[in-house]
């Protein structure tokens, strides 16, 4: 076990240099990446990668049962990623990933369609539309870390519709747990159902994993029958329904739920002066880049981040 030490020792020691008490850095190699480079440490027999995509070898390690799922989430958060990673750092997201961690600054938008008449019924896409719900929850985390959810509203277009009991229940019935996951699963269906999302909780990241690979094996399994032999908690979100997660940041003052992967430019545009900082421990930092200056407008903005620009 000491060589698992000694990654994380290594890998989280890289990611930043201190330039002050407020201030840290993501450094870019010689050619031009922001990624930094590997390190060299003694690994068991099976357990070598090579190469700089720091997710992939992450992932790898883990697959191979090098490291168990709590050090690979430790590695993810302290190890140097380029600015674009940010999403996996903070909630493990990689581009075309069926999943994220959901954690603290993570808003949950759920959007119902409804329809007055039943799928066989309709002639065309949209006969029997009546209007769209849209439920949120923002995500939490408490002293001990652990994940909960709030309710935050319903908008409804029109007024007259109403959002059905199981999506404005989901905050409710989803207790306080270590470990939650969205997972957008369009292909995972059940017999006549589509279904749209599951938001999955967990004790560890190690039972997470479990409840993953049994949904992989039997992509049609209820959430009674997924969840019943444990402590974890399931919710499938099932018909005419996206579940989307937003970032919620602050940008000039302002509380904003942003999109999923908005990146710095799309927020500042053109503006002269930028600045981000970011929650690292518990208190913010500004994040800067070496080398590249118009580098840090690629930076995808996580839960918790202040923008500033004008």
């Amino acid at each position: 076990m000491k060589w698992l030490l000694l990654v994380a020792l290594c890998l989280a020691g890289c990611r930043h240099r201190v330039t002050g008490p407020t201030t840290f850095r993501l450094i870019p190699t010689a050619g031009g990446s922001l990624l930094l480079p590997p390190v060299v440490v003694p690994a068991p027999m099976g357990c070598e990668l090579a190469g700089e995509d720091v997710p992939t070898a992450i992932e790898g390690l883990e697959e191979k049962n090098c490291i168990s799922a709590e050090v690979a989430k430790k590695l993810r958060e302290g190890t140097g990623l380029r600015p674009e990673q940010s999403l996996y750092a903070a909630y493990g997201y990689r581009a075309g990933s069926e999943g994220l961690d959901l954690r603290g600054g993570v808003r949950l938008k759920i959007v119902r369609a409804h329809f007055d008449r039943l799928p066989a019924q309709r002639k065309s896409a949209l006969d029997g539309y009546v209007g769209l719900t849209t439920v949120s929850f923002d995500s939490f985390e408490d002293a001990r870390g652990r994940v909960g959810f709030r309710y935050q509203g319903v908008e409804a277009k029109p007024d007259s519709v109403r959002a059905i009991g199981e999506d404005l229940a989901f905050g409710k019935a989803a207790r306080v747990l270590p470990v939650y996951r969205l997972l957008m699963l369009t292909h995972y269906l059940k017999s006549g159902t589509k279904r749209a999302a599951l938001v999955l909780g967990a004790r560890s990241l190690a039972e997470m994993r479990e409840l993953e690979k049994r949904l992989r094996q039997n992509p049609g399994e209820s959430c009674a029958e997924l969840v019943g032999r444990s402590k974890g908690v399931c919710f499938s979100f099932e018909g005419e329904v996206t579940v989307s997660p937003e970032v919620l940041v602050r940008v000039n003052g302002e509380l904003k739920g942003l999109s999923w992967g908005t990146t710095l430019r799309m927020v500042a545009g053109q503006a002269k002066t930028v600045t981000l900082r970011r929650v690292w421990g518990k208190s913010l930092r500004s994040v800067e880049v070496e080398g590249e200056p118009a580098a840090l407008l690629n930076t995808a903005l996580v839960g918790g981040d202040v923008v500033e620009y004008r």
